[in-house]
């Protein structure tokens, strides 16, 4: 009990002087400390002296800290020699650096950083981690792993309050025509491939947005020519991912439950993702197909899911949607699927036009992603229409894939769903007193402002400008700031 306790002191004061140098709130701060159900599982390990505590916990630091020594540099200083006490910063450190991190910085981003570093420090340790014990370790592991996510989960609720949601921005300010924008995807340099869903082909427009640094407000907006070729049919361009080392596009096609590989000039290479039968076009609901896409660059994997359930997987819970978050790995074919299920419906369903889906999905690193889920409901008089935007913050490592792909997701267990933690939400409408609905769709990392705060770009889909003489549709482009 000494040990533990010792051991909490230690990271609360760390936490507390991490917050200090950089200003986090102390709301954050005792939330963070709060949770000492990792300290305490840290301090009850009897193989674990005390007089190590404070060794492993400097580890923590030292990885964490910015500008710090290579995690390999700090392994081996810590205990050279020694692999199964190398092991060990599985149980004291790994955690450590995890809450200490989570404090340092901006609350979400610093949860995110905390987040990714708990990722590549297990990255680095197991490869000094001897068979015979990697087994025990990495269950050991999975379960602090767990705890962590717990207490980022804590910092992540308590930094929606800090989410700043922007007044969307009509991008006929600056003369960008019309379309139906479905997925935005950043490639330097305030550039930005964007894809439109009704475009007579496969392809993108290229937009250069310019934010204001310190607002985070749209300063200006310029779109390119269409790039691409002319199809024997519309593709149904609904997200896309850029690869820089490729210099090349992947484009998700809804009209064919594709996913393709395109030249920066908007050619086809002939690449694409081995897309399961499953997942096919007479296996979805129609028009509800692949509707987001992203891209890990740390792990190499893509990332999709259809918009709504597949035809063998009804619903799941409370009338919600169940759906199957989808990895490709290096070789381009499936390598899990990991279930996800929806919020509960808050807009009318009887309505001309609905739909509740998933719009967008963004890769965050270290398995962290965030998700865009859109509902939107249109009556025949279309005075009343109203969209609901809900993004979330997932860890795929947060539950397991699926082992058998082939059953129904309404016979799983809830609890085998993927947490959510709330980001931030907002919704748009049509009435007499309000005129700003608007159907997000795409969704992006922007840049990171000059006080360190991270962007969202999103962008909507106007249907073209639909409308009549007394109003149309607009094309919005809105900044959240995080």
């Amino acid at each position: 009990m000494r040990r533990c306790i010792l051991l909490f002191i230690s990271i609360l004061a760390a936490a507390c002087a991490y917050a200090q140098q950089d200003s986090v709130k102390a709301d954050t701060v005792k939330v963070i400390a709060k949770d000492s159900a990792i300290a305490q599982n840290a301090g009850q390990d009897s193989a674990v002296k005390a007089s190590k505590l404070d060794v492993y916990l400097e580890a923590g630091r030292e990885i964490i800290a910015p500008g710090s020594k290579s995690q390999d540099s700090v392994i081996t200083s810590v205990i050279p020699g020694d692999s199964e006490k190398v092991a060990k910063i599985a149980k004291v450190a790994l955690p450590a650096a995890a809450i200490i991190g989570s404090a340092v910085g901006l609350p979400f981003m610093g949860a995110l950083a905390a987040a990714q570093k708990v990722a590549t420090v297990k990255k680095q340790y197991d490869k000094y981690i001897p068979d015979e014990i990697k087994d025990d370790i990495n269950s050991q592991v999975k379960n602090t792993r767990k705890k962590v996510s717990q207490a980022l989960k804590e910092v992540m609720k308590k930094s929606q309050k800090d989410v700043k949601l922007l007044s969307s921005q009509s991008m006929a300010d600056w003369k960008i025509p019309s379309a139906n924008y479905s997925g935005i995807v950043p490639l330097g340099n305030d550039d930005y491939a964007v894809v439109d869903d009704k475009s007579p082909s496969g392809g993108f427009y290229v937009m250069h947005i310019e934010l204001d640094m310190i607002k985070g407000k749209v300063l200006s907006v310029k779109r390119s020519s269409f790039k691409g070729v002319q199809e024997k049919s519309a593709e149904d361009c609904e997200d896309i991912v850029y690869l820089p080392q490729c210099q090349s596009v992947w484009i998700a096609s809804e009209a064919n439950q594709t996913i393709s590989e395109y030249s920066m000039e908007g050619e086809k290479t002939g690449r694409q993702l081995e897309v399961p039968l499953m997942f096919s076009k007479d296996s979805i609901v129609p028009n509800q197909g692949f509707e987001a896409l992203t891209y890990a660059s740390d792990s190499n994997m893509f990332y999709t899911t259809t918009e709504s359930a597949l035809r063998i997987d009804g619903k799941a819970g409370d009338n919600q949607i169940p759906l199957r978050m989808i990895c490709f790995d290096s070789t381009m074919s499936v390598c899990a699927q990991v279930p996800y299920l929806m919020e509960k419906p808050l807009l009318q369903s009887d309505v001309k036009y609905y739909a509740h889906g998933v719009s967008a999905m963004l890769a965050l690193g270290s398995n962290q992603f965030l998700v865009m889920e859109r509902e939107l409901s249109v009556p025949k008089s279309y005075i009343g229409a109203k969209t609901s935007i809900r993004i979330f913050w997932i860890d795929l490592d947060d539950v397991e894939a699926l082992d058998d792909v082939s059953q129904p997701l309404s016979r799983l267990p809830l609890d085998h769903f993927l947490p959510k933690t709330e980001i931030c939400s907002f919704s748009t409408g049509l009435s007499v007193s309000k005129m700003n609905y608007a159907n997000f769709e795409g969704m992006c990392l922007g840049p990171q402002l000059s006080n360190g705060h991270q962007t969202l770009i999103l962008i909507c889909d106007s249907q073209n400008g639909m409308g009549n003489g007394i109003y149309h549709l607009k094309d919005y482009i809105k900044v959240i700031i995080l």
